[in-house]
């Protein structure tokens, strides 16, 4: 809402005539007024005027510039000379539905415009703990053009220096068509934009908070329906109770099914490709999604380690899974999975990303603009997308490899020493405080198993996982298995003098899901599903490693 101010002039050229005084504009408005008893308003000494003793008040009427006075609707009236009417802002936080509420109920939304709410950002960047953190430039005028993005900047170099930063999904929606009106600009912000990973939706202006949900509702503004977008994230393994689960779930594999795949999942056989390791807690309740909700005729739950040997043909070997997070070994003979010697360490595609991180913040440098500078001084560069690509470009070949230049936004160059690239998966290797790394997990199970099975097991290796795909790994580790097999913890115990790995007919990274989708071709897939008659029946999954199993 606009709002009236008072200002003086020591020499205004113009005379009164000349100003045109718009009538009724000062009607219902609010404005600082102070008593003038002369035609000299008094100044300070920089030459500003001096708005000591201002009080706000409300103007009730207009006054032609003829006139000397404005009527404020008090017991005294402003005096004036010359009258420069200025109109200001006024916050309206109820124009978006459910905003007021969400101020008060909702610790995670916040505004910096108003003092009341400001004091919840810092609180709320601190206390977060991944999922969409939404940025918004409203579509009315407002104080600074400039504030929603500058805390967005902070947000984000707070959780990058915290270790947040791959958790958050940061987005700037703005009501505007560009990031910054100026072009000189809105390139440089652009280039940041990108090289901190953010998204930036243009044309959307947020309508409607709701905090008991958590959603934000946003109009896209260049839709002439006027049609609607929720920005809602959520973990599906984040998670407090089983109806929170269900919830999630049923809102997931709705968007799968029907905006994805656009099928429905009645007509459909399911296979799902399952982690050995996954609780019953989430097995079973996305049994009763499927069945229940989305009456799915049946489903086969598969582990991941398992399905995978379907796509070589046979049903005994040592599968290595190193995904992003963990490594697990599972030996399976037979078909079965040995569960007693199971292997498993929190070490994986992240521990290698960290890794590569510190070795770069501690010797690399940047050319900017000709000049080198350590990375350490912008550490906001190295992104999760950045470490991921220099991962998979740059590390761990088989011989020490030479240094190389890395392209970055802006025309930077990163300088990746030799050293950078091949002892970031060091890591990988290194053994811990308890002497455990990836290639001790694939002796340990061994070990486990009944002395008949060791020497299978050691002959069909079958590695799968991302991780798994960095160039050289293969060789590598077959290298420490050989060393460690020296080591009299394992020379003492095992009499294998050879190990041998499997070629995935697919890419690593995808071959328990090429093995889902074989089972799903296969006719035999029905007796080996459940229906959704059985599970009605016994309201319950029997698990997958023995399907006659009964509950307990």
């Amino acid at each position: 809402m606009p709002s009236t101010s008072l200002c003086w002039e020591d020499q205004l050229e113009s005379e009164k005539d000349d100003l045109a005084w718009p009538q009724n504009s000062a009607k219902g408005c609010n404005s600082w007024t102070r008593d003038i008893d002369n035609n000299d308003a008094p100044v300070l000494t920089d030459g500003s005027p001096d708005l000591t003793g201002f009080t706000t008040h409300h103007a009730t009427n207009s006054t032609p510039l003829g006139y000397s006075h404005l009527d404020i609707g008090s017991s005294s009236d402003v005096k004036y000379e010359y009258l420069i009417v200025a109109t200001g802002l006024q916050l309206n936080y109820n124009k978006i539905k459910g905003l007021p509420e969400a101020f008060d109920t909702d610790p995670t939304v916040c505004s910096n415009y108003d003092y009341n709410y400001v004091q919840k950002t810092w609180p709320a960047i601190q206390n977060f703990k991944g999922g969409n953190a939404i940025f918004t430039f409203p579509n009315t005028p407002i104080k600074c053009a400039g504030a929603p993005q500058k805390i967005m900047y902070l947000a984000e170099d707070w959780w990058r220096k915290n270790g947040m930063r791959e958790k958050a999904n940061i987005i700037f929606n703005s009501s505007l068509g560009v990031i910054f009106g100026v072009k000189k600009y809105a390139n440089s912000l652009n280039k940041v934009i990108e090289s901190r990973g953010m998204k930036v939706n243009y044309k959307r202006n947020l309508i409607e908070v709701r905090p008991e949900t958590r959603e934000a509702i946003f109009q896209n503004l260049d839709s002439p329906t006027g049609e609607t977008e929720t920005f809602k994230i959520v973990k599906i393994w984040e998670f407090s109770t089983t109806e929170e689960l269900y919830e999630n779930l049923k809102n997931f594999l709705f968007q799968l099914f029907f905006r994805s795949l656009l099928v429905n999942a009645k007509d459909r056989r399911l296979v799902v490709c399952e982690s050995i390791l996954c609780p019953s807690q989430v097995r079973e309740t996305l049994a009763k999604v499927l069945f229940i909700h989305f009456e799915v005729s049946s489903v086969m739950f598969g582990a991941g380690h398992l399905l995978s040997m379907l796509t070589l043909g046979t049903n005994t070997g040592l599968v290595i899974d190193l995904g992003y997070s963990e490594t697990v070994v599972v030996p399976v003979y037979e078909g079965i999975p040995v569960i007693k010697a199971l292997q498993a360490i929190p070490v994986a595609g992240k521990a290698v990303h960290r890794k590569i991180e510190d070795l770069l913040k501690d010797t690399a440098k940047i050319t900017e603009d000709g000049e080198d500078k350590p990375v350490s001084e912008v550490p906001e560069c190295l992104t999760e997308e950045l470490l991921e690509d220099i991962k998979v470009r740059c590390c761990f070949l088989p011989t020490p490899p030479p240094s190389v230049e890395y392209p970055l936004d802006g025309g930077k160059i990163l300088h990746i020493s030799g050293e950078i690239r091949e002892h970031s998966c060091e890591v990988l290797f290194e053994q811990d405080n308890e002497e455990v790394s990836v290639s001790t997990l694939i002796l340990d199970a061994i070990i486990q198993c009944p002395i008949d099975m060791r020497k299978v097991l050691s002959e069909n290796i079958v590695i799968i996982g991302g991780t798994s795909m960095l160039a050289g790994f293969h060789h590598r580790l077959r290298a420490e298995l050989y060393d460690l097999l020296e080591k009299p913890k394992y020379k003492d115990s095992l009499a294998i003098k050879e190990f041998r790995f499997h070629q995935m007919p697919a890419k690593q990274n995808y071959a328990a899901w090429l093995g889902g989708a074989m089972m799903g071709a296969l006719e035999t897939l029905p007796s080996k599903s459940v229906t959704r008659d059985l599970y009605i029946i016994n309201g319950h999954l029997t698990d997958w490693c023995s399907i006659s199993s009964e509950k307990q």
